[in-house]
């Protein structure tokens, strides 16, 4: 029953992993700072409602697993430029083979909060997935985004008045910033009266994004950079939560009762709450309180939230103890999402170059299959 209700936790964890960033797609969300915010609101909202249902009449609150979540959201905050820059498909695909790779490893080896895993029965079959991901990971490496945008026939949509006080309201337009940015700037351009002209180029600030002045060069090599930390902060948000399980319930289980994964969710969804609420007000400080919000991407923001949530939910029931354990949970978690996200990208954002390319991430998807059944079979099979 346990490796039942585990493997259906995970795979619902897989899916929405690779589909939370969906409802968002087609909103520009600026620097994403905003978006990070909302979405964290939505985490939060959805968490607590787990907590009253698992806990209706006492529940106990840790602040310590709040550090996990402050963890997770340094690398959430990372997403939508990573985005903007390389892509939905393979910025995902970096962040989730990275996430893999660490996870891993610190649960295979026992390190920052983890138990040592002594539980894989096929250890050469286990040592072969992570190599294979590895190599899917450099695949996903070699995969070109389509730097084609939608968004640039907006220029001459109907929806779209070219009057200034249409073009410099970004809470008005339905362009991306980039898009935004080149209407702005013809407009600008013949625009005679001087102080007018000096307050439009003030308020064209409001919607670039510093994403939109790298090459796509810099692009590349910034956005894959940030999925790889991000990667890593993933990979290693559950470790205090792992330390409280493993050392402080172990050592003290009357003031430590739980220790089950899903029964720390909310505290850690209070942490990204807060360290969320920290960077917005940072950010807003330093950007003068001239914050970049998009209002209608407010919803699909808070949906990403839920669905994120109802994900690293299942993804905290899979890698109980009781049922799949940390070791199986994260390749199939962390490997299976690159490859429904890919999917996303490439049959309804068209995000990959046709060609050439494409069998490029369709190797890049099967040797990641191949991974995950590997990984995975070193610790269901017997030798």
């Amino acid at each position: 029953m346990g490796y039942l209700v585990g493997f259906v936790a995970a795979a619902v964890a897989a899916l929405f992993f690779g589909s939370n960033y969906i409802p968002c797609k087609q909103y520009d969300m600026g620097d994403g700072m905003y978006f990070q915010f909302v979405m964290a609101v939505g985490i939060w909202v959805l968490g607590l409602g787990f907590f009253i249902y698992q806990e209706p009449t006492t529940g106990n609150f840790y602040p310590f697993a709040l550090l996990g979540g402050t963890i997770w959201s340094i690398g959430n905050i990372l997403s939508i430029p990573i985005i903007k820059m390389i892509g939905m498909a393979l910025g995902l695909s970096i962040w989730s083979g990275t996430n893999l790779i660490v996870g891993w490893i610190i649960a295979k080896f026992g390190w920052l909060g983890y138990e040592k895993d002594n539980s894989v029965k096929i250890p050469w079959l286990n040592y072969l997935g992570v190599i294979l991901q590895l190599g899917s990971l450099c695949l996903f490496f070699l995969v070109k985004p389509n730097d084609e945008t939608v968004h640039d026939q907006d220029k001459n949509d109907g929806l779209l008045p070219h009057n200034a006080a249409h073009v410099f309201n970004p809470n008005l337009g339905h362009m991306d910033s980039s898009a935004m940015l080149n209407v702005q700037q013809e407009a600008i351009e013949h625009e005679q009266d001087k102080l007018k002209k000096k307050d439009m180029m003030l308020e064209q600030e409001k919607v670039g994004s510093w994403v939109d002045k790298l090459t796509p060069r810099q692009k590349q090599i910034t956005g894959v950079s940030m999925a790889l930390f991000a990667g890593c902060c993933y990979g290693t948000c559950f470790s205090p939560i792992q330390y409280l399980i493993n050392t402080k319930h172990k050592e003290d289980p009357h003031n430590y009762p739980y220790d089950k994964l899903e029964q720390y969710a909310f505290s850690h969804y209070c942490g990204i709450l807060i360290s969320s609420i920290l960077w917005f007000s940072i950010y807003c400080i330093f950007t003068r309180n001239r914050p970049q919000i998009n209002n209608a991407a407010t919803f699909p923001s808070m949906l990403s939230g839920f669905i994120w949530a109802i994900a690293f939910t299942a993804f905290f029931i899979a890698m109980d103890k009781q049922n799949l354990g940390a070791d199986t949970t994260f390749p199939i978690v962390s490997g299976t999402p690159q490859i429904i996200a890919s999917l996303w990208g490439v049959f309804m954002f068209h995000e990959v170059k046709p060609g050439k390319n494409m069998l490029v991430l369709l190797a890049a998807i099967l040797v990641g299959i191949c991974a995950v059944g590997c990984i995975a079979a070193s610790k269901l099979l017997n030798p």
